[in-house]
């Protein structure tokens, strides 16, 4: 693990969890990132769902397919390079 990759998420988080007030109300779903990668498909449902796209008459077998089509991705870990972990703290206000 790259020696940045804790403290440049954490301080993602709490800019998001300072600025969260700014979102307007309805404009926010928060989705368990476990159920996500194991329920993929009703994720996606209850996201159309919430925000009434109209859309989802047509969306379910491509969204289908993608899934049967990501299934074998694995994430690698996300690493920082010094000079963008730098940039990040600026903008972040703490650099």
């Amino acid at each position: 693990m790259h020696h940045s990759e804790v403290p440049a998420h954490r301080e993602l988080i709490q800019a998001f969890e300072a600025s969260r007030h700014l979102i307007p109300a309805g404009q926010l779903i928060e989705v368990n990132y476990a159920d996500l990668v194991h329920q993929p498909f009703a994720v996606v449902e209850r996201i159309y769902g919430t925000f009434g796209f109209r859309s989802w008459t047509t969306a379910p077998a491509p969204i289908r397919q993608c899934i049967e089509q990501s299934s074998t991705y694995r994430a690698d870990p996300v690493a920082l390079e010094p000079l963008v972990e730098q940039r990040l703290r600026v903008l972040l206000g703490s650099g």
